[in-house]
């Protein structure tokens, strides 16, 4: 009986240490936001993660109707916008990438300038008019749209045909900006006409392109080891090294449906982009408060292992612990995870857990060999202790074979209990 109401008492500390170890995981998600407050102050003074959609011609105009009423003539105007994609888009762009600090926290920023160049074939009927209506047009201007000019670091250069461009920005609108530059329809319309762009920009974290031609082509270069690719494109081609990459992005307007979405596009809020975006990301390889948070979540199971290798071991050398003792190895067992986050923090996330690790290991030891009292006993639970703290740091990095790894530790670890006290008579101990 008392053997039970042990177990049930250890079970009971093993339910409360929960309180301070999620406590854990909260305090790692306050210290993330914090993290993106002080990011998002590198935002504000070098840039956003920038979105370029490539260029294409927009036409302000007006429909004007003529029609009668009560035999008097009348006439009706609606305004609305013709936008032409351009038939071939081609962007190259070799992207510095770096590191920005700011206080304890960085976050990768890129600096580079946008060759965009293209060829644009207005119809000569686009402006069709009838015999009872007439079209009026307004202006018409190359468009580009980007996530903020707080990161356009010089004067847009470019020209259309043999006509130079000069770019205004437009107001913001849905949090995106255009840049706009006037051109003459009566120059373009009719024929195939060349563009070039050239368009310095700075960003921080990701690019994303929407890609506007017909047909488009994509090359960038840049210093970072390990980018990321996501979204509506993958790349046709890529190098990734420790020197950089090298990435080519080939799309069609069948392929992106781009063709019948531009006037939107050019209208649209940021997250209307991803359907039609393809997008680089300069990543960290190591998050650490994603880290910490599942190191957590591994937490009840550190805990409840570490126990039952301290009941085992209480019973089979029949050197009783305390209660307490439990409550304080579980302490400590629980501190591992905030020294974890403080650490990591500060120091590269291996060293940090290994810092955390060894000294846990090293303080548990000592405490439970005045427990034991026995050298063997007490190097056996710190070799196993050592060996959980060891698998967690496999599961934090494999997470695809932790499910495997974790079943596979727990099987191993029964194994183990039910093979030491397989002789062990547990009605002697009860009573």
């Amino acid at each position: 009986m008392k053997l039970l109401v042990k177990i049930g008492c250890i079970i009971l500390i093993i339910l409360f240490l929960l309180i301070p170890l999620f406590s854990v995981s909260g305090i790692s998600d306050e210290r993330q936001r914090y993290r993106s407050q002080v990011i998002s102050e590198i935002y504000n003074s070098f840039g956003k993660p920038q979105i370029l959609v490539a260029p294409v011609i927009n036409a302000d105009c007006i429909q004007i109707v003529k029609y009668f009423k009560d035999k008097e003539v009348d006439f009706k105007e609606t305004p609305y916008k013709i936008t032409v994609v351009p038939l071939f888009t081609e962007i190259s762009a070799d992207m510095h990438v770096e590191s920005k600090n700011r206080r304890i926290y960085s976050s990768a920023v890129y600096s580079t300038t946008f060759n965009i160049k293209g060829v644009f074939n207005v119809p000569a009927d686009i402006f069709d008019e009838q015999d009872n209506q007439s079209v009026l047009i307004r202006k018409t201007y190359i468009s580009i749209s980007i996530t903020d000019p707080k990161g356009i670091k010089g004067i847009p250069e470019g020209k259309i045909g043999s006509k130079p461009l000069v770019f205004d920005i437009s107001s913001e609108k849905y949090n995106t900006y255009t840049l706009n530059a006037p051109v003459s329809i009566a120059e373009i319309t009719g024929r195939e006409t060349p563009f070039e762009i050239k368009l310095p920009m700075n960003g921080t974290k990701s690019l994303s392109i929407v890609p506007t031609g017909l047909e488009s082509k994509t090359m960038l270069t840049g210093n970072w080891p390990h980018p990321g690719f996501s979204g509506a494109f993958l790349p046709e081609s890529r190098e990734v090294s420790d020197a950089g990459f090298s990435a080519t992005w080939v799309s069609t307007w069948i392929s992106g449906h781009i063709y019948n979405k531009m006037v939107n596009l050019h209208q649209a809020q940021q997250e209307d982009y991803q359907h039609y975006s393809f997008n680089l990301d300069f990543v960290n390889l190591v998050d650490i408060y994603s880290l910490v948070n599942r190191s957590v979540k591994y937490g009840f199971l550190i805990i409840s292992l570490t126990f039952l290798v301290i009941f085992v071991s209480e019973m089979l050398t029949k050197c009783r612990i305390h209660l307490v003792q439990y409550g304080l190895v579980g302490t400590a067992l629980v501190l591992f995870f905030l020294l974890l986050l403080s650490l990591s923090e500060q120091i590269p996330f291996g060293a940090a857990y290994l810092t955390a690790a060894a000294a846990c290991v090293s303080l548990i030891t000592f405490y439970i060999y005045f427990s034991l009292k026995r050298i063997g006993s007490t190097a056996l639970f710190s070799v196993s202790l050592t060996s959980l703290y060891f698998v967690l740091y496999i599961l934090l990095n494999v997470s695809d074979y932790a499910l495997l790894i974790g079943s596979g530790l727990i099987f191993i670890i029964i194994a183990a209990v039910m093979i030491a006290t397989r002789n062990f008579n547990w009605y002697e101990v009860s009573q």
